[in-house]
Formats: structure tokens, C-alpha cells, sequence
């Protein structure tokens, strides 16, 4: 299948759409709130909803203008998927756990180089209990006031 405006989008035309994408999501986000389709919802995750679907429509209505398919789209080489996921999957499963191992390692060198000895450490410790108090002793006082 051959690609339709190979050279889609250039610095403007990215521009236009990005405007277009956020209207898409003013029209999506209209048609959910105005039909109450996800009433009681929270409020995040209707705001995801409406993300989601507007990216959907953008993203179909380019294949559809670039008339191009979805294995053209992520996977254009000759080769078969199964040698391509072979080759990626050990990386991206050994990358996973090295950054897991990496944050830890960064936060403990934060936490070494700020909270550094014993000291510091006990005199934060007291603070935050100390402001936890006052802050469990201030909304106890409000919610005797209110409820007298």
C-alpha cells in the first residue's frame, strides 16, 4: 500500500493540528457533558475519556487522509513482527527493572545528601508529627465549634 502526502505534516500543518486536535476534544467534551453520558464519573477520568477518544478521531482521521494502514503505520519494514518483537523484548524487560534500580538509587543519594545524619533525620520526624498534631488539634476544634 503506498503512502498518500508522504511529506504530511510540515511545521505548520503540525500547528493545525494540534488546534484541530483541541477542537475535536471541545466537540467530544460537549457531546459527553451535554448528553450526561458519564454522570457520576469522576471527574479525571471523564477528562481521559475525552482525551483518548479525541486523539482516536485525529489519529484515524490521518490514516484515512494518509491512506495508510495500521501494520504501514508501526511496522513498514519487510521483515516478519515476530523477528522484530524477538530482537526488542529482552531490552525492554531488562530497561524496566534498571530504572526501578536507578530511581532507588538517585532518592537514597537525595535522602543522603538533605537528610544526612541521624540528627536531621529525628529533628524532621518531629516536625511533621508536630504539624500532624496541630492539624488533628485544629480540625477538632472547628468540628466542636460547628458542632455546638
Amino acid at each position: 500500500m503506498t503512502e498518500h502526502h508522504p511529506s504530511f505534516p510540515n511545521a505548520i500543518e503540525a500547528l493545525l493540528l494540534i488546534a484541530l486536535l483541541m477542537a475535536i476534544e471541545l466537540f467530544v467534551a460537549a457531546a459527553v457533558f451535554d448528553a450526561d453520558l458519564l454522570a457520576g464519573v469522576n471527574d479525571g477520568d471523564v477528562y481521559g475519556f475525552i482525551t483518548v477518544v479525541g486523539n482516536g478521531i485525529l489519529f484515524i482521521g490521518l490514516l484515512t487522509y494518509k491512506r495508510i494502514g495500521y501494520r504501514a503505520l508501526f511496522h513498514p519494514a519487510g521483515h516478519s513482527l515476530t523477528a522484530t518483537m524477538t530482537l526488542v523484548t529482552v531490552p525492554i524487560l531488562m530497561l524496566v527493572p534498571g530504572l526501578v534500580f536507578l530511581a532507588g538509587a538517585l532518592n537514597s543519594i537525595v535522602v543522603w545528601m538533605f537528610l544526612g545524619g541521624p540528627l536531621l533525620q529525628r529533628f524532621f520526624d518531629v516536625r511533621v508529627v508536630d504539624v500532624v498534631a496541630r492539624r488533628r488539634d485544629f480540625f477538632a476544634l472547628v468540628s466542636s465549634f460547628l458542632g455546638s
